[in-house]
């Protein structure tokens, strides 16, 4: 019950309330009831309408074990009295959502208070640590190619957490790759109006660059060992019920800045049963809030933590085998098998596809089609660019720079879901069993597949098609992934002069 304990003023009326914690402990925070009115409605005719604020503060949680925790955090809830058209200034809002409070260092409490400014209630959660892959930059042809994202924003994935949870995150909040400018986003999405799922929007990420190739002695063909992966190594999802929200890990107390790395499929790849990932992306990352290595590695995600923190060397991999990066690199279908694409050789994308190349060479939302062709604007027939190199030694080089993009792109979702996995480790009462959330040693993302514009964004990658092989002349077909929506190139069949 609460209890008045004061009035600071005639306007607001101070209480306490206490509530009992389902899954243990006890909640303890402050109310405020604050009376209010506008002026409604169109002249001649205003009137004057009342409402009332409360306000939950300053709370307070004491676990099982008798400590107490000071938690951030405030929720309103306003009842209003009257018309509310054509007032005088906006009338102040209720929250439609729990507020989601974190003991530091410890686990979530979705909290309920109402507008009678009685006790609430509050529900002990769950948290889960883990990884996800953000976006793969594919490799391009041309031995002296690049792409990159552009300072425009682009999209990642649509993801969920399983059909029976519902998000519980209403603001979005952004990733900034530490050094480079980049950011990324994450918010709900109202794409196909999951009411489940969040989006990854990437911007002002002109750094994030993959040139691919091996400079003007090496080969034009496609090697898919070169795709680079954007792994964001810090995400935590709160639980509660069958609610989530989605945040950085904490650690003393605050939650952490994210830490996004960039790594080559091929530094993953199995050589001689080694790993050759740079130390630098291994190791503890720089954390410009606390001045120290303490923001996780990919070392961070390897089963053998021995070497991670105190022994981390190159020679080493800080203790990582190829079998830690293999969730990882499932998410790269077109490494099964030959990595290596050239003319002769020459793979169709549509090949990997449920659906087979016929469904996906023009899809219907029925289709299961992890890549789709890019079709020409108001046209059936699939985008092409060119890949050139001088017409004689030491002439000059062309390099064809553009802009890909999906904007003609039909906006559709289709039946297939890429389901990405993760090792995790997790604190509290888990709700195993809801959806596809089961007891297992992985945690599953599941993302959507879908082309055109997500929440408005569309989706466009930066091109540097060039070759320094005199001759070379070679259309190159341009290929969507559905699910990290950026582009894969596949040199024209029978065209063998970019060797």
């Amino acid at each position: 019950m609460s209890t008045k304990s004061s009035k600071a003023s005639t306007q607001t009326t101070l209480t306490t309330g206490t509530s009992s914690v389902v899954g243990g402990g006890t909640l303890n925070y402050a109310i405020s009831s604050t009376p209010g009115s506008r002026l409604c409605g169109a002249l001649p005719h205003q009137k004057t309408v009342n409402y009332t604020v409360v306000l939950y503060n300053n709370f307070s949680y004491t676990d099982t074990n008798g400590t107490t925790s000071q938690m951030n955090g405030g929720i309103q809830y306003v009842s209003v009295s009257g018309i509310t058209a054509d007032c005088s200034s906006p009338l102040p809002t209720s929250a439609t959502q729990p507020l989601m409070l974190r003991v530091p260092n410890g686990l979530p409490i979705s909290f309920t208070g109402s507008i009678s400014g009685s006790n609430g209630s509050a529900t002990l959660g769950a948290i889960v640590d883990t990884s996800k892959v953000l976006s793969i930059l594919y490799a391009t042809p041309g031995n002296l190619s690049s792409d990159s994202f552009t300072n425009t924003k682009t999209n990642g994935t649509v993801t969920t957490i399983g059909s029976s949870f519902t998000s519980g995150q209403s603001d979005a909040f952004s990733l900034g790759f530490l050094g480079s400018g980049t950011n990324v986003t994450v918010g709900a999405s109202i794409t196909t109006g999951q009411s489940n799922a969040f989006t990854e929007t990437i911007a002002n990420a002109t750094s994030v660059s993959n040139a691919s190739n091996t400079g003007t002695n090496g080969l034009n063909t496609i090697n898919h060992s070169q795709d680079l992966f954007l792994i964001w190594l810090n995400p935590e999802v709160s639980l509660i019920g069958n609610t989530y929200s989605l945040q950085t890990q904490y650690q003393n107390g605050l939650a952490e800045l994210p830490s996004v790395v960039e790594v080559t499929a091929g530094a993953m790849q199995s050589n001689n049963n080694a790993t050759t990932v740079p130390l630098t992306i291994l190791q503890r990352q720089f954390d410009p809030a606390t001045g120290q290595n303490d923001l996780p590695g990919l070392a961070s995600i390897c089963a053998d933590q021995s070497q991670y923190v105190n022994n981390c060397s190159q020679q080493g991999q800080c203790g990582c085998m190829p079998s830690d990066f293999a969730k990882i690199l499932a998410n790269d279908p077109l490494l099964n098998g030959n990595p290596t694409l050239n003319a002769t050789t020459a793979t169709n994308p549509l090949s990997i596809d449920t659906s087979g190349v016929a469904a996906c060479s023009n899809p219907t939302p029925a289709n299961s089609c992890r890549y789709v062709p890019v079709k020409e604007s108001g046209s059936s027939v699939q985008m092409t660019t060119l890949l050139a190199g001088p017409e004689c030694s030491g002439c000059d080089r062309p390099i064809n720079s553009y802009s890909q993009t999906d904007n003609s792109s039909t906006t559709q979702t289709y039946s297939e879901s890429h389901s990405e996995t993760a090792s995790y480790s997790a604190k509290g009462s888990l709700p195993f069993g809801l959806g596809s959330f089961t007891s297992t040693d992985t945690w599953t993302w599941t993302d959507t597949e879908s082309t055109g514009a997500i929440d408005g964004t569309m989706n466009q990658i930066q091109y540097s098609l060039s070759s320094s092989t005199v001759d070379c002349s070679q259309e190159v077909l341009i290929y969507e992934d559905t699910t990290f929506h950026t582009y894969v190139t596949q040199q024209a069949p029978g065209n063998t002069s970019c060797p």
